[in-house]
């Protein structure tokens, strides 16, 4: 296998982590419904507007996996980082922006943050020169 097909091969590595975060944010949207169903999910508390930074996010980081495009999954995790940081400066208020509490807070983290990483590790990825190993795929001690 030649050195292009090596970082190809890793750059779909990464796109796959970004669809499957992506997923997960989306898919974690659903919690909003949480508190109205006839046995509560006390799992996470999301609400409207974090349900919504989740899922619209969340479809961002899907597209940047699926469409190859590392800037999409830098905009989702930053995006998502963003409102996790929103989230924590604003658990004293009473209504908060995003609703929801703590959890919510966490899981905006989690996906921004993995996000973020996927998307740095991608750039890392898409930088190394063909017929060279990104230090990530380096096999071996000192």
């Amino acid at each position: 296998m030649n050195g292009e097909a090596l970082v190809y091969e890793e750059r779909a590595r990464y796109d796959r982590a970004a669809i499957a975060l992506g997923t997960g944010s989306l898919v974690a949207s659903v919690f909003v419904f949480g508190a109205a169903a006839p046995t509560p999910i006390d799992f996470a508390h999301v609400g409207l507007g974090g349900a919504i930074v989740l899922a619209v996010l969340g479809v961002v980081g899907i597209l940047g996996g699926a469409l190859h495009r590392g800037i999409l999954t830098l905009i989702a995790g930053g995006g998502l980082t963003i409102a996790a940081l929103v989230q924590l400066a604003t658990l004293q208020l009473s209504p908060r922006l995003l609703g929801g509490d703590a959890s919510l807070m966490s899981l905006l983290g989690a996906f921004g943050i993995g996000l973020l990483a996927v998307g740095v590790a991608r750039r890392s990825a898409a930088s190394t020169p063909s017929g060279t190993t990104s230090t990530l795929d380096r096999r071996g001690g000192p």
